[in-house]
């Protein structure tokens, strides 16, 4: 369907919906109460139409994961963001060795990122590129992360069930989070007195109507009015913890729905995401109140989010959950960054899937700097020339159409 019919089937089925949730609402209490009918009918058809929308979305992406799974992703990436997380966790953390900007620039790994690059969601994009740039020589932890990537790689089935919620997550929203984990989040908490009072107001109106429809109506559109005024005068002044606000409760559904997907399989991170989401209950309490992906709410949501406007339940729960955000900001990160592994552990499973051939190499202790390799090639090359090289603690000048 078109996307414009789209939305103008959308904006109609909600504009009749809410007309007559408010028109069987005024007629019901001047009129007779079976006009409250109406109003069960407009949430009816809202409920109806949003559970057709989203099966008909689930359909969609499903078939967008299994069509692009071993296929390479020729997209615009801002490095800048993409590298984010990278520089974030160098400055916290001593690592004994990096691939310094230099030699990642002279080795063209950012188009070499861009062929690995399968990821669905911002975390896994910046830990995929976080991983290239932090050599692990771990050979214990290096064969379980190979395990997990084969794994994921012969279990198709199971990484498109893991990667739904992560295109869910998207990359599109969340370009701040890194600041808040870095510095947190310091608002002032006392505006909440006054959108406590505000969110009363609603009830005034409604109880207004009871003693005269007119006074009621009028009242009702001016409440309505001042109170879409305050909640979009908060929205602009703390934009930024609002976003971050409502994505750290995208975090938390994707890892929830990521256990609940059979992420049992993936021994590197299954036990710790658990033992971290048991952590965050306490702030999901108050942070999954509100919706946060808007373009994947449950049906009940939809109808939630109109009455959610009207009384500024938003920045009531906001404000309230502030210090949560900040006392729990370390759990978050740790959320973050396991959402993102998984995500690159299936990016790799993915390009693996697509190549030709490939080799996993065996590590051996004591020998030097030793390396033999039979028919490798550079993976930019579109018609490489396989070559076998074996470096006996020496190094060598590669030329010709294997050069980087």
């Amino acid at each position: 369907m078109d996307n414009n019919l789209e939305m103008l089937i959308e904006f109609l089925v909600e504009l009749v919906s809410v007309a007559a949730v408010i028109v069987g609402i005024a007629l019901g209490i001047q009129k007779h109460y079976i006009y409250f009918l109406v109003t069960v009918l407009g949430f009816v058809t809202i409920f109806i139409y949003q559970r057709i929308k989203r099966r008909i979305k689930d359909k969609k992406i499903k078939e967008i994961l299994k069509e692009q799974w071993g296929k390479e992703r020729n997209t615009k990436r801002d490095f800048s963001k993409i590298r984010e997380l990278y520089d974030f966790l160098i400055r916290r953390e001593n690592f004994h060795f990096t691939i310094d900007d230099i030699t990642w620039s002279d080795l063209d790994m950012d188009l070499v990122f861009s062929k690995l690059d399968h990821t669905m969601s911002l975390p896994g994009m910046q830990y995929l590129y976080h991983m290239l740039r932090l050599p692990v020589y771990k050979e214990d932890f290096l064969k379980k992360r190979n395990k997990t990537i084969n794994m994921l790689m012969e279990n198709k089935a199971l990484s498109n069930r893991l990667q739904f919620p992560l295109f869910i997550l998207g990359k599109e929203k969340g370009e701040d989070i890194i600041k808040f984990f870095d510095k947190g989040i310091n608002v002032d908490t006392r505006p909440l007195i006054i959108y406590r009072l505000l969110s009363f107001l609603p009830l005034v109106g409604i109880a207004l109507l009871f003693y005269d429809i007119g006074i009621g109506f009028i009242a009702i559109m001016f409440i309505v009015s001042t109170n879409l005024f305050f909640n979009n005068k908060n929205k602009r002044a703390i934009n930024l913890e609002i976003e971050n606000f409502k994505y750290i409760g995208d975090l938390i559904l994707c890892a929830e729905s990521i256990v609940k997907s059979g992420i049992g399989e993936i021994e590197l991170v299954h036990k710790e995401m658990e033992e971290v989401l048991k952590e965050l209950k306490a702030l999901k309490k108050n942070i999954l109140k509100l919706r946060y992906n808007d373009s994947y709410r449950s049906e009940m949501e939809i109808i939630i989010d109109y009455l959610n406007m009207l009384v500024l339940r938003e920045p009531k729960i906001f404000y309230k959950t502030v210090s949560l955000l900040n006392i729990h900001r370390e759990d978050l990160l740790s959320l973050y960054i396991m959402i993102g592994q998984i995500d690159a552990y299936i990016s790799v499973a993915s390009y693996k899937s697509s190549l030709r051939y490939y080799i996993e190499p065996s590590l051996k202790e004591n020998h030097g700097f030793y390396l033999y390799a039979e028919k490798i090639y550079h993976p930019l090359l579109e018609e490489p020339v396989p070559y076998t090289v074996e470096l006996n603690n020496r190094g060598a000048l590669i030329t010709g159409s294997n050069a980087s």
